[in-house]
């Protein structure tokens, strides 16, 4: 009898915990899909910033997409826009003309754009060739994303028309 009455308090609880963490997960569903794609930019702009420290400048774009792929097989760089209909992990890369600023972006599985941006010129306020609503002026690396509900259609990158609307450059990803 003992074990029949564990047995049914233990079923309980497992139920309980089985309905608590299914609720907790579908509430974490979209920032779950956010984290992948920002994970994928913070390595790639980790890589990125190698790739400056050992050159003294971000090579030239298909260069940068070469060190980029070596230092980080399991993702995929392009100079086209990335979707998440194409190649899963495929990150878009764009160079400044001078070599001082590597820009990327992602496109989450719910369809929301994220960038990361380092931006080594030696005077702040230069965009190196870049345009200026597109890009941070703050040295370092900075972060952006579209805001939570913004849903693209035709990729994310630097040519993307969601860029202008993102939420704003900063130290982390904005929520």
């Amino acid at each position: 009898m003992r074990r029949v009455v564990l047995a049914v308090v233990a079923a309980v609880a497992l139920g309980g915990l089985a309905i608590g963490l299914n609720a907790a997960t579908q509430a974490r569903g979209r920032s779950g899909l956010d984290h992948s794609a920002q994970s994928d930019l913070t390595n790639a702009i980790i890589s990125g910033k190698t790739i400056f420290t050992n050159r003294g400048a971000y090579p030239t774009e298909l260069s940068t997409l070469s060190g980029l792929q070596s230092s980080e097989p399991e993702l995929n760089f392009t100079n086209a826009l990335a979707l998440t209909s194409g190649t899963p992990h495929t990150i878009n890369v764009q160079v400044s003309p001078d070599g001082q600023i590597v820009f990327l972006a992602d496109e989450s599985a719910d369809q929301r754009c994220w960038y990361a941006e380092d931006n080594e010129e030696a005077q702040p306020g230069q965009v190196g060739g870049l345009a200026a609503a597109k890009v941070t002026t703050a040295q370092g690396i900075s972060y952006n994303g579209t805001p939570k509900g913004t849903t693209t259609t035709l990729g994310c990158g630097y040519t993307d028309t969601y860029i202008t609307t993102a939420v704003g450059w900063g130290p982390t990803y904005p929520s």
